[in-house]
């Protein structure tokens, strides 16, 4: 039987072949096809895919931004395992977060979010009925704009002992405004949230800071989710940091039941604050929400509002002084501006200080403090300029890149606060080319909060001090490179001396 086959061989073999053959031109063409409706990227190496075009090029968003030059603002990246998709111009990004918002309104599952907000819990990484829940939640109750007022108190009471420590050294001290203006912006924080200052304060901020880390950059274990051992270790690592910060949560929590429970006693309820954490105490005893809220939820926000606001506000300040100190006139216009709105109790009038609205729009042009907005996942294929947007890839806006793209400023390499006199661009999520916020259903729902405390600080330092860079150091000087983490911080700490001009408030 096998001899009489062994004639009919050669043809099998033949025939073998022409099939292999015809299936693989068959293939390479459905993936041709496919590849030519894909959005360009660049060359890519087995296993690692593009990692290495970021491994050696320096901060992301700026090796984003040359690789986006060379092949387009949508631009598709292989990273480990992972499609990545990155937007660098304004029709795009408007395609993304505004045309097709619905496809990408949810947030890629990854390991820090996931371990750190117990199970995605939080604002800003939740998907899905319940971060629709909570959106309407931070609209009407967390970050309403009556309770961003009722806050003011709090944001005078640290920003005034911040300026009280300025007249304490000598006047020809520098301080380390970097520092400080953190420091500023985490007892705030606090204070809002947790309602006074925290006996535990150091220990939550510095477990806080580990956590901080784990969000910025690309995790391996993201990249690479096949490998089961890279996922067991950061696990492992992420779950410990979250128990550690477990601990000091539930303390405050809590008190806080404590608290709740004098106030319902009666008594001296009056003299007890109100805070976020109260807030998120009282949703969870409502019976009205499609997901009620549990204990895990109200830590993952209190969470949420640390990683996400403390670190970025301070950011914003710092660079906003920054540019300040290099850039005289400026200084001298903003600081007349807030001096001549003052009233004689040195309360100043929101309303009188436009120049200091520029110079803040300018810094957040600039220097947006999170230069790559978060990701976000397709939920399903979708077109954007033309290109398909495969089901499941990661897209990130870079919003650096828009910042600086000359087709939308002019000489964007320069500080010019004038640039927004006669212009309507603002930041709150209308203008794709500026978007230091994000915009659609994803915008930052504490951007009121926050930019309180921004504009109300700079007013402060800028009204009661003048300020001067330590001796034998010129503006032209500065070191003005950034870092990369959960916001783009200056690099070296902004030294600066304060000399008191305006005498402070009465405390």
């Amino acid at each position: 039987m096998e001899s009489a086959l062994i004639p009919f061989l050669p043809y099998l073999l033949t025939s073998l072949l022409l099939l292999i053959l015809s299936l693989n031109w068959f293939i390479r063409k459905r993936v041709t096809h496919s590849k030519a409706e894909l959005p360009p990227g660049p060359w890519t190496l087995p296993f690692i895919g593009s990692l290495h075009h970021l491994a050696t090029a320096g901060l992301p968003h700026h090796a984003l931004h040359n690789l986006a030059v060379a092949h387009g603002p949508v631009m598709l990246l292989r990273l480990g395992e992972i499609d990545f998709v990155v937007v660098s111009s304004r029709e795009a990004a408007k395609e993304v977060m505004k045309t097709h918002d619905a496809i990408f309104a949810n947030r890629p599952a990854m390991i820090a979010p996931s371990v750190l907000l117990y199970g995605c819990k939080s604002i800003a990484w939740s998907s899905g009925p319940y971060w629709r829940q909570m959106r309407r939640i931070c609209a009407t109750e967390l970050f309403s704009t009556k309770l961003v007022k009722s806050f003011y108190s709090i944001r005078q009471a640290e920003i005034n002992s911040l300026l009280k420590t300025f007249t304490l050294g000598s006047n020809k001290s520098p301080v380390n405004l970097s520092a400080m203006t953190a420091e500023l912006s985490s007892n705030i924080s606090i204070h809002a949230a947790f309602a006074g200052t925290y006996k535990n304060k150091q220990v939550f901020l510095e477990t806080l800071g580990e956590a901080l880390e784990c969000f910025s950059g690309f995790g391996l274990s993201d990249l690479f989710p096949s490998i089961r051992l890279l996922r067991l270790i950061t696990t492992r690592r992420l779950t410990k940091l979250r128990n550690k910060l477990d601990l000091v949560i539930e303390e405050v929590i809590q008190d806080h039941l404590i608290k709740q429970q004098q106030r319902m006693k009666g008594g001296d309820d009056q003299e007890l604050e109100y805070d976020l954490v109260d807030v998120l105490l009282n949703l969870k005893e409502r019976d009205d929400f499609e997901e009620p809220i549990t204990m895990d939820h109200i830590k993952a926000v209190i969470l949420d509002i640390f990683i996400a606001g403390t670190e970025t506000s301070s950011t914003i300040i710092t660079w906003a002084m920054a540019e300040l100190i290099k850039h005289p006139q400026i200084m001298e216009r903003v600081q007349t501006e807030i001096r001549h709105a003052a009233s004689e109790n040195n309360k100043l009038d929101e309303n009188s200080l436009s120049y200091l609205k520029l110079v803040i729009k300018e810094t957040l042009r600039m220097h947006p403090p999170v230069p790559l907005l978060a990701p976000r996942q397709c939920m399903k294929s979708c077109q954007i300029l033309g290109y398909t947007i495969p089901s499941e890839a990661r897209v990130v806006v870079n919003a650096w890149a828009l910042d600086r793209n000359p087709e939308y400023w002019d000489d964007p390499e320069k500080f010019k606060p004038e640039r927004f006199e006669t212009s309507c661009i603002d930041f709150k999520g209308q203008n794709f080319e500026f978007l230091p916020f994000g915009a659609g259903r994803r915008m930052c729902p504490g951007l009121e909060f926050g930019m309180a405390m921004v504009q109300e600080s700079l007013a402060s330092l800028l009204l009661h001090f003048d300020w001067k860079l330590p001796e034998a150091m010129k503006p032209e000087d500065m070191d003005m490179t950034e870092t990369f983490g959960i916001a783009a911080a200056k690099k070296e700490p902004l030294y600066l001396i304060p000399t008191l001009c305006v005498p402070l408030p009465e405390f």
